[in-house]
């Protein structure tokens, strides 16, 4: 019996795919012993069709430590967010001012007594680097709801909940750096229940003294709202350049980028379109993990330029060290931005939640040759937090060499799922269609002949028809192997589809190995439901390949492309059944005859008659149809 299950949603954004492993590398042996495990699950994985699939409420342990810098709670919900009107909840300071190494104390509660269940705080600067985190929290209460994070290589400088209870009053004791750093800003998050929270509120505690304010090591550059668009028009010489999808040429590009070499930086243009984000990442594969991002955001005037790295399916944001020359502009349907970053980025890696605190520094070689990997998405309403983009994004086909000049392009599938629908659209658009037209049409093809004892149509029908099965199998597996559970959303149904068409074409098979005599009383019986099973499934398979294309992570230019394409194929098949069953009747009236023939060369009602030359012209005018639209089907998942 199958059981149901939930599904925890990521808190934090995941940058590129949901979809793809990091997988470290095996021998061929085990990855067939992994590939075989998987196929024994096989049956698990169509039950999960039957099961209940709930997603948990986000993070009742504590936020992820990836939202250090961010505090934004996702919980799962679709990045619409507004504040939830005025906050109730203060941020109380014992003290206005603050000298080095002082204790304050903070009361975190409301004035009518509400109660919240999650909080996340920390201290920053108010100018020159509002990144860093500021001072030592030490102590909290209470201590069963609290618990202390080291963001960012530092020590007890950020307080997170660690369990869903509710409270109304929280206090705890911050101590001052041990410089005077100039005004400081407390910021909280206050999350009540999961779709009502306050982000980034804010107190400020001002230096009692500020001519002896010590400026930070790093400053962090703000970036400035103008820039030029991108000059493609020197691809290949000064600056090599990345289109995507890979008919493009530039502005006609859903996303873009060009790259200079200068002495011993680097700058960077990117662009997408987009509404709120778009982010380049540094790859040694094509999947996501262990990857360092660079993510333009901008929204109405507020603009950012942000390091972040991707430790596994997610992505966690660093603090914006070494990047220079910062531009941001957004226009109706795009951003773009430009940076430029040394040749070596060091970059700070920590785990919060590690006790003692854990910090190492990670450098990123530009001399070392990357896959490139181009997102882009939305950003909730008022923040500066990426959303969790819809679209896969663009990934570079092989990898790009820095130190030269050149013009790359790329895709936003990975080859597994491009495998996988390149067999589905041979298998069902092409195969499928020519199989039920030789069935039901074309059983006076080469009637005269056999071939292994059975009529050539019937031969051909079944060579398709297992040709069809197979490789709907073999897709099935890769993608099984692939995706490892079932789909979610709108992929979801998708899933549902396909698996019901695999079943359909299972059934369809094994009844033509077991079909009845020609001369069984069961035998119109078995054609009808025969004849059913195969039309349903074909039918099927259109509404799927439809879903295929509307799917969310699919991009919107191979959205529209691939519905266009599916959409006039349904149409045109459609009016080719139609001449097919008036070609027919007209030949059944014309010759007084309705002959059948059984596969084995017995005479149902004896016929005579041969295919006449428009006949095969038809078919192979049908034939060339099918074909047409099989390519630009492929050339959808091939080319975005």
């Amino acid at each position: 019996m199958c059981n149901s299950f939930s599904l925890r949603y990521m808190c934090q954004a995941p940058l590129y795919f949901r979809y793809e492993d990091k997988i470290s590398q095996r021998t061929c042996s085990s990855k067939v012993k992994m590939a075989m495990a998987k196929l024994r699950d096989l049956f698990h994985f169509i039950c999960l069709l039957y099961c209940t699939v709930t997603p948990a409420a986000g993070y009742s342990h504590g936020p992820p430590g990836s939202t250090c810098l961010t505090i934004f709670p996702k919980h799962g919900q679709d990045l619409t967010w507004q504040s939830s009107g005025p906050c109730p909840f203060k941020i109380r300071l014992s003290s206005e001012t603050y000298t080095p190494l002082q204790n304050i104390t903070i009361t975190l509660d409301s004035d009518d007594g509400q109660e919240f269940r999650g909080i996340q705080i920390s201290a920053h600067r108010k100018s020159l680097n509002k990144e860093e985190f500021q001072g030592t929290f030490l102590s909290f209460t209470p201590e069963d709801k609290l618990q202390a994070y080291n963001c960012m290589g530092g020590r007890r400088n950020q307080i997170a909940h660690k369990n869903n209870s509710t409270v109304s009053r929280v206090v705890l004791v911050w101590q001052a750096p041990d410089i005077n750093v100039g005004n400081i800003v407390f910021k909280a998050t206050f999350v009540k229940d999961l779709t009502t929270f306050w982000a980034w509120e804010t107190k400020e505690i001002r230096t009692a003294d500020e001519s002896t304010v010590v400026p930070p090591t790093h400053q962090l550059e703000d970036p400035k709202l103008e820039m030029d668009d991108l000059d493609f028009s020197r691809c290949g010489d000064d600056r090599g350049c990345f289109f995507y999808p890979k008919i493009c040429s530039g502005a006609d590009c859903t996303a873009a980028f060009t790259y200079q070499k200068n002495g011993d930086s680097y700058t960077f243009e990117i662009m997408a379109k987009s509404p709120g984000f778009v982010s380049l990442g540094f790859s040694s594969d094509t999947k996501m993990g262990d990857d360092v991002t660079v993510t333009c955001t901008a929204q109405n005037s507020s603009v950012t330029v942000q390091n972040g790295y991707n430790p596994g399916f997610y992505n966690a944001r660093l603090i914006s060290y070494n990047l220079t020359d910062l531009r941001v502009k957004k226009t109706a349907d795009s951003v773009m931005c430009r940076f430029t970053r040394p040749r070596i980025l060091p970059l700070l890696m920590a785990n919060p939640l590690a006790d003692p605190s854990e910090a190492t520094t990670r450098n990123f070689d530009m001399e070392t040759q990357s896959y490139i990997m181009l997102a882009w998405g939305h950003l909730p309403t008022g923040t500066d937090v990426m959303g969790k983009h819809k679209e896969s994004p663009a990934i570079s086909d092989v990898m790009i060499n820095f130190q030269d000049y050149e013009t790359y392009r790329g895709s936003s599938m990975s080859k597994e799922y491009q495998a996988h629908g390149a067999l589905m659209i041979v298998a069902w658009m092409l195969f499928a269609g020519l199989a039920t037209v030789i069935a039901r049409h074309y059983k006076d093809l080469y009637e005269d002949s056999m071939f292994c004892g059975t009529k050539i149509w019937f031969q051909l029908h079944r060579a398709i028809a297992v040709s069809i099965l197979v490789m709907t199998v073999i897709s099935f597996i890769i993608i099984f192997v692939k995706v490892d559970k079932l789909s979610e959303g709108t992929g979801r149904n998708h899933a549902i589809v396909g698996i019901t068409v695999g079943v359909a074409v299972c059934l369809q098979v094994l009844g033509g190995l077991l079909r009845p005599g020609g001369d069984s009383s069961i035998r119109p019986v078995f054609n009808w439901a025969h004849r059913l099973l195969g039309q349903g499934a074909h039918i099927l398979s259109a509404v799927n390949f439809i879903l295929a294309f509307n799917m969310d992570y699919i991009t919107d230019t191979m959205k529209h492309y691939g519905t266009i394409v599916v959409a006039v194929w349904i149409a045109v098949q459609i009016v080719w059944e139609l001449v097919f069953e008036f070609w027919s009747c007209r030949k059944k009236n014309s010759s007084g005859s309705g002959n059948i023939t059984d596969p084995k060369g017995m005479s149902i009602q004896d016929t005579k008659s041969q295919p006449s030359k428009v006949n095969v012209f038809m078919l192979a005018l049908y034939i060339l149809t099918l074909v047409v639209f099989s390519v630009a089907t492929l050339c959808g998942i091939f080319i975005f």
